[in-house]
């Protein structure tokens, strides 16, 4: 299915074309971060505070790498490799900033039922939109602003995030096929029944918290970088939504979907 993304636009070359696609990437990625959290029996209406944390720490932290990097070599802009290399390396930033932030908050609330996460989740993402307003200074996240162009957008973008998808959902699901995934789906179907057979329930619904943390980091780290803006906006409750409505129309638990 990647290869064959990987060759159409090659046959439709429209500019719009690309953009949906790359969007499509994009919110896979996205998505099935949250379909890992559903399949461990967790629920979240607060995803897109993990989406706008790992948008904006990739967005912050490219523009000074950027410009370190650019002084250090001479040049006006980093171009080829190394801003591709740069903006690799900020993604994945953008992915353990969110994983942090989700480790403490499933550290407070890992012992709650599926949907009373999902509404402290939903409280998060509310309180993250009032911190990023009153440290302006520092975040930009009222007046929103631009990260630094590192890769073209277009085909080249496109690339770069279809192989983030490819390596992303791969990776998730090759977790759900592991023992760890084995954990979550019994913890999914009856928790009780796990923690009789020895299943450490809290350790891997944190594990899952965390691993989909990570994941939703950095596509919340692509979007900032492909649609060239990135303000409060990105906390907003529909990109919370989004991925819950993507995972259920494409099916829960399935990758493919």
């Amino acid at each position: 299915a990647f290869a064959v993304a990987a060759v159409i636009p090659l046959v439709a070359p429209a500019a719009f074309f690309i953009y949906v696609l790359t969007l499509i990437t994009i919110f896979a990625i996205y998505a099935s971060s949250w379909n890992l959290l559903a399949n461990s029996g967790q629920g979240s209406l607060g995803h897109a505070v993990f989406l706008g944390l790992g948008g904006f720490a990739s967005a912050l932290l490219g523009g000074t790498l950027s410009s370190v990097l650019s002084s250090a070599l001479g040049v006006s802009r980093l171009t080829g490799p190394m801003a591709a290399f740069v903006l690799i390396s900020v993604l994945l930033f953008g992915g353990l900033v969110s994983a942090g932030i989700g480790l403490l908050i499933g550290l407070a609330c890992v012992r709650l039922k599926a949907w009373f996460l999902a509404m402290v989740t939903f409280g998060f993402s509310v309180i993250a939109e009032s911190l990023f307003s009153q440290f302006d200074s520092v975040t930009h996240g009222n007046t929103g602003f631009p990260p630094v162009l590192l890769v073209a957008k277009g085909f080249p973008f496109y690339l770069l995030s279809l192989s983030f998808a490819a390596i992303s959902i791969s990776v998730m699901f090759l977790i759900m096929r592991s023992r760890m995934g084995l954990a979550f789906k019994a913890i999914r179907e009856n928790e009780s029944e796990a923690r009789m057979v020895g299943i450490n329930t809290a350790k891997y619904k944190l594990w899952a918290f965390v691993i989909s943390t990570f994941f939703a980091g950095m596509a919340g780290g692509l979007y900032a970088f492909f649609i060239r803006y990135i303000d409060n906006s990105i906390f907003q409750p529909g990109n919370s939504f989004t991925p819950l409505i993507m995972s259920v129309i494409g099916g829960l638990g399935m990758t493919l979907g």
